[in-house]
């Protein structure tokens, strides 16, 4: 009796104790701890023990290694919020023990890969929210995640351009899938062939086309009484081009090849000979005259419009090769001599600038030393001491 007394007090602490960062209250018949916004750099707090709904969104939470929650003791935990804090690890038994999870909310961390088997450990998971993550990549030949349970998966805004034909192969009982706001081109309808139980699928804002591959896409949704949200086309023209593929005729401006239908006696008369018949010939071509290379000069009405002519077709023949040939000689003659006489001129323009005497030089010594006259020449040195005998 006092060991059953001192688990009952033990219990009762635990459930009314609350650390002062956290709000702990009963929400929805849930024992709700919530530690939103307090710069939690990891997830082993001094909590109640017996908590389900546990907040830890808008923290530093950067990792959760193997085990985190079963080594804690919060085993009885069926709601989860992690967005938006700075997880880029997620251990691949991080969530083991979890056997009542329910919701997981991952969005708005730095995930760069999750392993697929993350979650297979969860019987009771049935939500879970990866949008706003960098996976940009899913790794091809295995599925993204495997896990029997879950039922609703949002990876929305995760810079996704390509979804492996294996991506969902591992998710039997997904109902809700939402790839919005990714950069998907195209979405095959083979992608989708293992989710027998898909309900919705949400496609907004997504670089999908309104093409043939896309009807083809809702030709499966129809089958399999599945909603696409933000579908490229409209519903009249769903509506058309679904028609279209399943009474099996042809889509608009589609090549139409028709067979013409003969009778006996034509087939032999036209035929057998190995010749035309000219009164066919005159009927569907609207020639004016039959000639025998009528498939050349004969415009099909069924592959062009009456008022049209094509233009005739000249062949390339050799002399216009010789033809081309000569003149890209000549131009290169004529290019090369006008190359050459602008050369020479500048070089001859250049020897007669140099050879040129240089009056501003004589002009200067002149004015320096003044000009000497040439009519009378000094005396010479005999003159200059003729008058002196020795």
């Amino acid at each position: 009796r006092s060991l059953l007394l001192l688990a009952t007090v033990i219990n009762f602490v635990d459930a009314i104790y609350c650390p002062p960062y956290c709000k702990c209250s009963v929400t929805n018949g849930l024992r709700h701890v919530k530690c939103s916004g307090q710069k939690l750099i990891n997830v082993e707090l001094d909590i109640p023990k017996t908590v389900q709904w546990l907040e830890l969104s808008n923290n530093y939470i950067s990792e959760l290694r193997d085990n985190i929650f079963q080594d804690l003791g919060f085993e009885r935990i069926t709601i989860l919020n992690l967005n938006n804090n700075a997880i880029n690890y997620v251990g691949l038994n991080a969530f083991n023990g979890l056997q009542y999870i329910k919701f997981i909310d991952l969005s708005g961390n730095h995930l760069y890969r999750i392993d697929p088997a993350t979650f297979e450990n969860n019987p009771s998971l049935e939500h879970v929210i990866l949008s706003s993550n960098p996976l940009r990549h899913i790794p091809s030949h295995r599925p993204f995640l495997i896990t029997n349970s879950l039922q609703i998966l949002e990876i929305s805004e995760c810079r996704l351009s390509y979804f492996p034909t294996e991506s969902f192969t591992s998710l039997p009982s997904l109902q809700q899938l939402n790839i919005s706001n990714n950069d998907i081109l195209m979405l095959h309808e083979d992608l989708l062939n293992s989710l027998h139980n898909l309900k919705e699928l949400d496609i907004s804002n997504t670089a999908i086309k309104c093409d043939a591959s896309f009807t083809n896409l809702v030709a499966w949704a129809m089958e399999n009484s599945a909603r696409i949200i933000g579908s490229p086309c409209t519903t009249s023209h769903i509506s058309n081009e679904f028609n279209q593929l399943t009474s099996g005729q042809p889509k608009k401006f589609e090549k139409m090849i028709m067979k013409i239908e003969s009778s006996e006696d034509d087939d032999d008369d036209d035929y057998d000979d190995g010749t035309y018949n000219e009164d066919y010939l005159a009927t569907e071509c609207k020639c004016p005259e039959l000639v025998e290379d009528f498939k050349e000069d004969c415009v099909n009405t069924t592959t062009s419009r009456p008022d049209e002519t094509q233009p005739e077709r000249r062949k390339f023949s050799q002399q216009d090769y010789r033809s081309m040939l000569w003149l890209a000689f000549l131009n290169g003659l004529v290019t090369g001599a006008a190359l050459s006489t602008s050369a020479i001129l500048f070089w001859i323009y250049c020897c007669k600038y140099r050879c040129r005497p240089n009056n501003r030089q004589r002009r200067q010594r002149g004015a320096q030393y003044g000009d000497v006259p040439n009519e009378t020449p000094p005396p010479s040195y005999h003159d200059l001491f003729r008058e002196f005998p020795s």
